[in-house]
C-alpha cells in the first residue's frame, strides 16, 4: 500500500514542480557606459527608462552583468532636496617640522566642525596623521589621535586627478586647527585643500520630457477649455510648464486630470483629478505635482467663466530626478533590463546604505532597446494540461476506497474468529 502511495505522491510533486511559472523573460534593455575605476556609481535614469517603470514601486526591472544580478539602490528625489557644497577653510600656512608637514587652517566663522575633508592629488602612499586644536596659535591640543591616512578610501572629485578623503572629528570650534602628517617613510603628499560640506535646500531639478501633443477644444456653453496632452510614451510627469500668448491678464482655475476606464466592456470612462492649480498672468506659468503621474496622456481642464480662453501655444512636461546606486566593476558590459509583472529585489546593500559615499560620479544609460521574447515551445508531457490534477484525484478517491474495503474485509475477518 505504501508503495501506491510514494508513487502517486511522486506524481503530484513532479507535476506542480514542471507546472511552476517560468521566470520573467526580460523584455527590454538599456547599456550602461563601462567605467573605468571599480566603485559606487549614481545612474540618472533617463525618461525612456522610466517609461518602462511601475511608478510609484519601480520594482520591474534589474541591473545586469551578464546572468548576475548587481544590487542597487532606488533613490527619487523630492520637491525640495538638500544638497552638499564644499567649504574650503583658510590654509594659514604649510611648514616642516623635522620628518613631519604641518597644515595650519584658520577657521575664520569659527564653525563647529565634526569633520574635515582633505582633497589631495591622487596617491598610492599610506601616511600616519593626527590633528590639533588651538584658541591662539600658541598652545596647541589634542583633537584627533593619530590615524591612518589611506587613500584606496577615497572618493573621486569632478577632477579626475584629486580625491577627497573625510576625517571624523569631535565636535570642534577651534578658530585654528592643524592637520601633522608623518612624512618618515615616504615623500609628502600634495594637499590640495582641506575644508568641509555643508547641505544647502534646493529646488529639486527635473529632466525635460518630449514636448506632448496638444489638442484644445473650447466648450463655450460650460465656459470650458479641455486640453489634450498626448505624450509617445507613459512618462512619469513631476512638473508642467506653459507658454501663454494671449490674454495679456488671467487668472484661471485649473484642473489636471486622467481619463480611467471602467473594467466593463461599455462602461464610459471616468475622469480623475490629480490636481488643481491656477494659472495666473502675474506668476510663472508652471505647477509642481505634490505627487508625479505616470500616463501617456492627460487632460487640463481650465475655467475660463466669461473670460475669452486662453491661448497657450505649448505645454512642457519635467520628469523628477531618479536615479540608482550602484557598484560597478572597472572595463564591465552592465545593462538595466526589466519587464512587466517582476517583483522588486531584495539586497543586502539597504543595510550599507549610509556607508556609501554622499559624491559619486553620475552616469546617464543608453537608448532603451527592445528584446524578442519568442514563445517558448510548449513541453511535451503529460503535465503541460491540467487533466493530471483530476486522474490524480481519482486515484487517490480509488484507493481509499480500497483500503476502506480491504478495512472492513479485516474487521469482519476478526469478527468471524472470535
Amino acid at each position: 500500500m505504501s508503495k501506491y502511495l510514494r508513487i502517486i505522491i511522486g506524481l503530484l510533486l513532479a507535476g506542480s514542480v514542471n507546472g511552476q511559472q517560468q521566470p520573467l523573460p526580460f523584455t527590454w534593455e538599456a547599456p550602461l557606459p563601462k567605467v573605468a575605476a571599480t566603485g559606487f556609481y549614481n545612474i540618472a535614469l533617463s525618461p525612456s527608462v522610466v517609461a518602462q517603470l511601475n511608478y510609484p514601486h519601480l520594482s520591474n526591472f534589474r541591473v545586469m552583468k551578464g546572468e548576475e544580478v548587481s544590487p542597487f539602490l532606488v533613490k527619487k528625489q523630492d520637491r525640495t532636496y538638500d544638497e552638499s557644497s564644499f567649504v574650503p577653510l583658510e590654509i594659514a600656512g604649510r611648514t616642516t617640522a623635522g620628518k613631519h608637514t604641518v597644515i595650519t587652517i584658520h577657521n575664520t566663522a569659527g564653525v563647529q566642525l565634526d569633520q574635515l575633508y582633505l582633497l589631495y592629488n591622487n596617491t598610492r602612499v599610506i601616511k600616519h596623521m593626527r590633528i590639533d586644536g588651538s584658541d591662539d596659535k600658541v598652545k596647541w591640543y589634542a583633537v584627533n589621535s593619530e590615524f591612518t591616512f589611506d587613500p584606496n578610501g577615497g572618493v573621486q572629485t569632478n577632477d579626475p586627478t584629486i580625491a577627497a578623503m573625510g576625517i571624523s572629528l569631535p565636535v570642534s570650534g577651534y578658530p585654528w586647527l592643524a592637520v601633522v602628517i608623518d612624512d618618515s617613510l615616504t615623500s609628502p603628499v600634495m594637499i590640495k585643500s582641506v575644508g568641509y560640506y555643508k547641505n544647502i535646500t534646493r529646488p529639486a531639478a527635473f529632466t525635460e520630457l518630449p514636448d506632448p501633443l496638444l489638442k484644445q477644444d473650447t466648450d463655450h456653453k460650460t465656459h470650458t477649455t479641455q486640453v489634450t496632452l498626448q505624450a509617445k510614451e507613459s512618462y512619469l510627469v513631476g512638473k508642467l510648464t506653459f507658454d501663454i500668448k494671449s490674454p495679456a491678464f488671467y487668472h484661471r482655475q485649473v484642473y489636471l486630470q486622467q481619463k480611467i476606464v471602467g473594467e466593463r466592456r461599455n462602461a464610459a470612462p471616468a475622469m480623475r483629478t490629480l490636481a488643481s492649480f491656477y494659472l495666473s498672468s502675474d506668476q510663472p506659468a508652471a505647477v509642481v505635482l505634490d505627487e508625479p503621474v505616470q500616463a501617456k496622456e492627460l487632460y487640463l481642464q481650465i475655467e475660463n467663466e466669461d473670460n475669452p480662453p486662453l491661448e497657450i501655444i505649448a505645454v512642457h512636461a519635467w520628469q523628477p530626478s531618479i536615479w540608482l546606486t550602484v557598484y560597478l566593476e572597472k572595463d564591465q558590459p552592465y545593462f538595466i533590463k526589466g519587464a512587466a509583472g517582476m517583483e522588486a529585489g531584495r539586497y543586502d546593500l539597504d543595510y550599507f546604505s549610509k556607508d556609501i559615499p554622499a559624491h559619486l560620479a553620475v552616469l546617464q544609460p543608453g537608448t532603451v532597446k527592445l528584446l524578442d521574447t519568442p514563445a517558448q515551445e510548449k513541453t511535451k508531457s503529460v503535465f503541460n494540461s491540467d487533466w493530471w490534477i483530476w486522474a490524480g484525484i481519482i486515484v487517490i478517491v480509488l484507493l481509499l476506497a480500497f483500503v476502506a474495503r480491504s478495512v472492513l474485509k479485516d474487521m469482519n475477518r476478526e469478527e468471524t474468529v472470535q
